[in-house]
């Protein structure tokens, strides 16, 4: 579910949608990451940590991220090298 987020926070800053619009996109999703998580029966500070909520931070904000580095792509219309490998496409 991080990576799939991380491909949308790339597609809206290369969309030129802005800061607010990725802080939005994370936001929600990390909601979402914390209703599944409790669906599977994890507690709640389980995505609270480094694992959990700093990951999705950093590979929501970082070009290093292949992810997001795709999703920027796509926002763009820029062709993506597909040799690169994608987790969350």
């Amino acid at each position: 579910l991080k990576n799939v987020i991380a491909i949308g926070c790339g597609a809206v800053m290369g969309a030129g949608l802005g800061e607010s619009a990725r802080a939005a996109l994370m936001t929600r999703g990390f909601a979402e990451m914390n209703r599944l998580a409790h669906a599977l029966g994890a507690g709640p500070e389980t995505l609270a940590g480094l694992s959990g909520f700093g990951d999705l931070a950093l590979t929501c904000t970082s070009a290093q991220s292949r992810n997001y580095r795709y999703g920027e792509s796509l926002g763009r219309g820029d062709a993506f090298d597909p040799a690169i490998t994608v987790e969350g496409a």
